[in-house]
């Protein structure tokens, strides 16, 4: 069927070097015309005669060892003047406007092609109320958008109740920051607590409550500073005193914290005023202030050189209403959280639904 419609001019073989794919006529005519496509044969007389002129002989066609029928003749009409060949495409499938076509490549199966063998078939998959081309057109914008770094960005809405399925969640579950190591309680402590830095989504380091670090030339010892302003969900601001006890609650042999090992390099913390931190390191490390960013590091209110994590009470954008271990944590959100392009939620709910299919049926 394939050759009886080559023959009669139904279907062209568009090609360039020794890729080609089957096309109908029609489509071959636009595709000539809107993409460098090198040569398009027809069988000779068969409708879409080229120009004067435009036949090419065998001997300057790079399609020429592509084998066909013996019964079917070729004329390979070249691409318009000054069009430039276009790169070698991988195999594979592609879908060309409206149609889908499979690619074949001779010079690699080295096969002799047959009538048969010409079955590289093409089947309509138009879309309705679409024409080829504006899928063309519209496929190339949003190519062209999707590239753009300055694409606008629409602005965060602010207020109602975000719930979440979360599937983890255990009975065991703490506030202690030291024990946290599932999905659950590491976005919980990300909701509710404030971090000294935290790593940007182009991957630099953010400052959160540390507003700058200042390293010394060996870069063992490092100076934080803290945000002013920044305060506990009881209102109390955040000190020097307060990063330093919750550091330590990693450190020291009696330390059951899951953050022990990150944290054992520095070799000692001091707060040097309300707003400073000196840390000094048993050794130089010039991505230390990284490692502050962990979720197991948050900083705690403190009494006593001892971080009080028990109450929950945080420096996040949100505060915990409610918690269920295992079950569910409320959060709402923090009104004087220092930065207020952060909770934008007012509340947030979220529940341990272990069971993939009871999360699927929640939603």
């Amino acid at each position: 069927e394939q050759r009886r419609k080559l023959a009669a001019g139904e279907l062209a073989l568009v090609g360039f070097r020794r890729r080609h794919h089957v096309v109908p006529a029609g489509v071959a005519d636009e595709i000539q015309a809107l993409r460098p496509i090198v040569f398009v044969h027809r069988a000779a007389g068969a409708g879409g005669d080229a120009p004067a002129g435009d036949a090419v002989s065998a001997e300057d066609d790079p399609y020429r060892d592509f084998p066909v029928p013996d019964d079917l003749h070729w004329e390979a009409i070249p691409a318009p003047a000054g069009v430039a060949r276009p790169p070698r495409r991988p195999p594979g499938r592609f879908v060309l406007r409206g149609f889908s076509c499979q690619h074949r490549d001779n010079s690699r199966t080295g096969r002799q092609r047959t009538g048969r063998g010409l079955s590289s078939t093409t089947r309509s998959t138009a879309m309705p109320g679409t024409t080829r081309r504006q899928f063309i057109q519209s496929s190339a914008a949003g190519v062209v958008a999707l590239a753009t770094p300055f694409a606008p960005v629409l602005a965060a809405k602010k207020g109602g109740v975000m719930r979440m399925g979360k599937a983890h969640g255990q009975t065991v579950d703490s506030l202690d920051p030291g024990t946290h190591e599932n999905g659950f309680t590491i976005a919980m402590t990300h909701g509710y607590n404030g971090y000294m830095t935290e790593v940007g989504a182009d991957g630099s380091l953010v400052g959160q409550l540390a507003e700058s670090w200042e390293p010394s030339a060996d870069v063992a010892t490092w100076t934080f500073k803290l945000r002013p302003g920044a305060t506990y969900h009881n209102g109390r601001e955040v000190s020097a005193e307060d990063v330093v006890a919750s550091i330590n609650h990693h450190r020291g042999e009696d330390s059951a914290s899951a953050a022990k090992p990150i944290v054992e390099p520095i070799a000692d913390i001091q707060a040097d005023g309300k707003h400073t931190v000196v840390f000094t390191l048993g050794a130089g490390n010039a991505d230390f202030p990284f490692i502050l960013s962990d979720y197991h590091l948050p900083i705690m209110p403190s009494e006593g050189g001892k971080p009080d994590w028990q109450s929950g009470i945080g420096a996040g954008a949100y505060k915990i209403k409610s918690f269920d271990p295992g079950v569910r944590i409320d959060l709402e959100k923090y009104a004087d959280y220092w930065d207020s392009g952060r909770g934008n939620f007012d509340e947030i709910q979220m529940i341990t639904i272990v069971d993939p299919t009871a999360r699927t049926n929640a939603i």
